[in-house]
Parts: C-alpha cells; sequence; structure tokens
C-alpha cells in the first residue's frame, strides 16, 4: 500500500481531492511503500497538516511536503520524518503562530479532544505518542513561513511496492 493516488497515478489529498498545484514535493520518501497500520498513521497525520496549511495558509504561496526516511536496520520499519511549510498572511501571522503553539502545548487527551472528534493537533501529536512514546510534533516559523513537521516508526514492503510473486508450487 501507498500513497492514495487517483487512476491517473496523482496523489490525492484527504477527503479525495488533489493536491493544490502548488504544492512542492522533496525527500527520498516520496515513493516508499507503507503497509498495515502504517499506512492510516501517515494518512492521518500527513492529512492534519496538508489540511491545516491549506486553509490558514495564504493561498497563493506554495506548501512544500518533504518526506525523509531512514532504514532501521535489521527490520522492516524505517523512521520517516515529513514536514510541511506553508506561509501565512503577515498580518495575521502572529496570531496563527500562537495558536499552533497553543495546540502543541495543550494536553493530547483532554476534554476537548471529543469535541474536536481526535482531528487537528491534538490528533497528529496523539498518534506519534502512541508510536513514540512521546509527541513527536514539532513546529519552527521564519517571519510568515510555518514548518510542522513529526516523526513516526513505520512498516515498509521488502519489495519496494512491487506485488511478490508466489513462486511455491
Amino acid at each position: 500500500v501507498t500513497t492514495p493516488r487517483d487512476v491517473s497515478g496523482k496523489i490525492l489529498y484527504p477527503a479525495g481531492q488533489l493536491l493544490p498545484e502548488l504544492c512542492r514535493y522533496r525527500g527520498n520518501a516520496l515513493d516508499t511503500y507503507y503497509y498495515g497500520i502504517s499506512v492510516h498513521r501517515l494518512y492521518d497525520c500527513l492529512a492534519v497538516l496538508i489540511q491545516n496549511a491549506g486553509k490558514h495558509g495564504d493561498s497563493h504561496s506554495p506548501i512544500e511536503l518533504n518526506c525523509k526516511s531512514t532504514e532501521i536496520p535489521g527490520t522492516n520499519l524505517h523512521q520517516v520524518e515529513i514536514s510541511v511549510l506553508s506561509t501565512v498572511n503577515e498580518e495575521e501571522a502572529n496570531d496563527k503562530i500562537q495558536r499552533i503553539k497553543s495546540a502543541l502545548s495543550a494536553v493530547e487527551t483532554g476534554r476537548d479532544m471529543v469535541t474536536e472528534g481526535f482531528s487537528g493537533l491534538k490528533k497528529l501529536k496523539y498518534i506519534t505518542k502512541l508510536n513514540e512514546g512521546q509527541h513527536t510534533v514539532e513546529m519552527a516559523n521564519y517571519e510568515n513561513q510555518v514548518e510542522l513537521r513529526f516523526r513516526l516508526k513505520v512498516e515498509v514492503t521488502s519489495s519496494g511496492g512491487e506485488d511478490e510473486e508466489n513462486t511455491s508450487d
């Protein structure tokens, strides 16, 4: 299993929409094939970051997605680091940055998780905490650019995404 794609091979945005044309992709993990619960965790975490960048970012500025994957020797696991960088409106930058900082410092299993519906940055923190023992969500800002990133251990296929042939008779 890999990144959800439409029939033409384009990467699907959460909720079935194509990623905006303004997205830019970098990194060595863009064509890595994942399976098991890792697919769902990665998809949920990535969906949060891309949806937030699209919703709160400047619609005329690119969203940069960086995926880095490092093999964990002797296992079928990789350590994947994903970051999403977006530009926010300069007049609203301080408010948006403070909201992100507040969400990142809040307890991820609080009462609002029920009303929030396990969405947003708290969901991202919760998923990475389950996987890593503590959440791995971090934020950096450069004037009116905001970068959110996370790290997860994920299961990868041994065949690089190709279906393995069954050679047993």
